[in-house]
């Protein structure tokens, strides 16, 4: 599979307005009924749009926070796999379509720099943090540590990452240089939308059949 890397914009919501940010959410449930509308998984049933957890990539957590192992060393900046590393039977749900658009970052504690996803083994999205801890370090308010994902350079639209039924998904940190080994990163909750068939769990309103 080729490898499509996109490297986004981080757009924190207090630079949006209300507008916008409205705009973001009804973008994300578009994708994500398009994306299910291309899903045999999916398509052929009436089904259900809620919001994403961990969950649904079988994660153990309803958030992604976890413990940075730093196995490059204090000194030696380097990627290193999240806790959302799901290959095999523990792929992605296989009874559901998802789209990421965002995360919140929950702390101030800054050891991780950027962020990439690989999904069905092609490397899609690359989200760069740093700009957004410089402006501002110390995420005052919820909507400063929320960060919507857009393509470069002046966004209309979203750019989530897609995840259709069944892949495999991995995503790594970059862990700053001087991170010590076991520090907690920033909390970080991904912000997306889920698509399943009514009666696999989901809450919502029915969007399909």
């Amino acid at each position: 599979m080729g490898v499509l890397k996109r490297t986004s914009t981080l757009v924190p919501a207090s630079a949006l307005t209300q507008e916008a940010r409205y705009r973001v959410h009804c973008q994300s449930k578009w994708l994500v009924v398009k994306l299910a509308q291309e899903d045999q998984a999916i398509w052929e049933y009436d089904y259900a749009v809620r919001s994403m957890t961990g969950l649904d990539l079988n994660l153990a957590r309803m958030d992604f926070a976890e413990t940075v192992t730093a196995t490059g060393g204090t000194t030696v900046a380097t990627y290193e796999n999240s806790l959302m590393n799901v290959t095999g039977n523990n792929a992605a749900r296989r009874d559901r379509v998802i789209v990421v658009y965002g995360m919140v970052v929950a702390s101030s504690v800054d050891s991780i720099t950027s962020i990439r996803w690989t999904i069905g083994g092609a490397r899609t999205h690359e989200w760069f943090l740093g700009a957004q801890f410089s402006a501002d370090p110390f995420r005052q308010s919820t909507l400063d540590r929320t960060l919507y994902v857009y393509p470069p350079p002046d966004p209309d639209w979203i750019d989530p990452v897609q995840i259709p039924t069944g892949a495999s998904v991995l995503v790594e940190f970059y862990v700053r240089n001087g991170t010590a080994v076991g520090i907690q990163p920033s909390d970080i909750v991904f912000l997306g939308d889920v698509a399943e068939p009514l009666g696999g769990g989901g809450s919502g309103l029915s969007l399909g059949g």
